[in-house]
Formats: structure tokens, C-alpha cells, sequence
């Protein structure tokens, strides 16, 4: 995704600074470079299906329940309104009526949690996990597979 640039960026520092000093017959590595392509080219962390892939990234498939992070459900509605924005004065004031609101309501680590821990619900919200895994996901996680096979933890 966005962070895609940065990545290049770190890449290209491992490659030029760290890589002659590694041992190669001791060493394996395997680059990974544009995971989002979508999200790199388009500014956004999530993938074209806006799945963050971050949170899409699971062991276990009963990971992706929906009842995951009940507090998103509370804040869902103002964090991703619905219809177009007739006044960015009200609507900016509208929202911090309404997070005061939920922050009385569930106090300020518990909205921090709720707002950022990711779910699993809404499509159309932030942090969305996905229902399933996602074929950026399905692909790295085969990858991994296949490169990691007989190396020692």
C-alpha cells in the first residue's frame, strides 16, 4: 500500500549498507516488495477491495468473526457517515460532538481500542480485516511457505 515507497526505501538502504556485510553461505533472504500494488498506487493502506491486509494476515480462520471488537459497532456510524458532506463546519463539529459522546461512554482507551484494533464487520470501514483471506494474503503466506521450508527457527 502508501507504506510501499518507504519500503523501497528501506530495501534499497538494506541492499546498499547491510547486504555486503552479511555472511552468504550462512544467510538467506527473501525480498518482498509491493504486496499492495493497488494501495502503493492509489495512496491507501488497504487493498482495492479495502481490506487492510495487516488485519487480513491470520493464523486461524475463526479470526475473521465479525463479532470481533464490539465497541467498532458503537462508533461505526460516525467514523464512515454516509452521503455527501453539505457543510465541513457542521459535519467537523457533528464529529466531535459525537466522539465526545463515545468517549464519555467508553472512556478514552477503550475508544483508542475500538477505533484502531481492526474488525471484521463493516466493508466500507477502516481497519477492515476482510470475511476470508485475501489473494495479496494467500500468496505470501505460499511464499513464505515455500522459501522457509529447511531453515531452522
Amino acid at each position: 500500500g502508501i507504506e510501499g515507497y518507504v519500503g523501497s526505501a528501506m530495501l534499497r538502504l538494506f541492499l546498499e549498507e547491510f547486504l555486503p556485510q552479511l555472511e552468504p553461505q550462512s544467510t538467506g533472504l527473501l525480498f518482498v516488495h509491493a504486496i499492495n500494488p493497488w494501495g502503493m498506487k492509489h495512496g491507501r493502506t488497504t487493498n482495492a477491495r479495502n481490506v487492510d491486509l495487516n488485519r487480513n494476515f491470520v493464523r486461524d480462520p475463526e479470526a475473521f468473526d465479525p463479532a470481533a471488537n464490539p465497541d467498532y459497532g458503537r462508533l461505526a456510524a460516525t467514523l464512515n457517515p454516509e452521503g455527501p458532506i453539505r457543510s465541513l463546519f457542521w459535519s467537523n463539529v457533528s464529529f466531535f460532538l459525537k466522539l465526545l459522546w463515545h468517549m464519555a461512554a467508553l472512556g478514552p482507551g477503550r475508544l483508542r481500542q475500538a477505533a484502531l484494533l481492526g474488525q471484521y464487520r463493516f466493508p466500507s470501514g477502516i481497519y477492515y480485516g476482510g470475511e476470508s483471506l485475501q489473494e495479496e494474503t494467500r500468496v505470501l503466506i505460499d511464499l513464505y511457505r515455500r522459501h522457509i521450508r529447511g531453515y531452522e527457527r
